[in-house]
């Protein structure tokens, strides 16, 4: 990233697709319950630009949705709605088309099912009690 003072200029390969490092939060809820809109994640990352409608978030088999670009290092978007909960690999495009071959998990919850254990390690031990 260059300045002037007047203007920025920003530094990419157009020829490699950007990389992904992390995202903040690393969940979303299904869909808002209240119906208000989506709140956005900030994914962090390089070779970064801002190229328009070109940049994109893709979560997984979730959908491709539009990014806005932040700095040289990261992008926010709104995670897409779904209908089940799952984990999904978050990549990012700059040009719409070729997505990042690095990724980060993405975990849609549901907020609404309640907490669930399917197991426990180990399944057995000592009981103890406060004296």
């Amino acid at each position: 990233r260059f300045s002037d003072g007047a203007a920025t200029l920003f530094v990419y390969d157009a020829e490699l697709p950007p990389s992904v490092k992390r995202v903040d939060p690393p969940f979303s809820d299904l869909a808002p319950s209240n119906g208000a809109p989506r709140a956005t994640v900030l994914v962090t990352g390089s070779n970064l630009a801002p190229v328009g409608e070109g940049l994109h978030c893709r979560f997984g088999a979730a959908g491709d949705v539009p990014a806005v670009f932040v700095d040289s290092t990261s992008v926010r978007c709104a995670p897409p709605a779904v209908s089940s909960a799952q984990t999904v690999q978050l990549s990012l495009a700059v040009d719409g088309h070729h997505f990042s071959h690095s990724y980060v998990s993405f975990t849609f919850h549901d907020s609404q099912a309640g907490a669930s254990l399917d197991a426990l390690d180990p399944a057995a031990g000592e009981l103890h009690t406060p004296t």
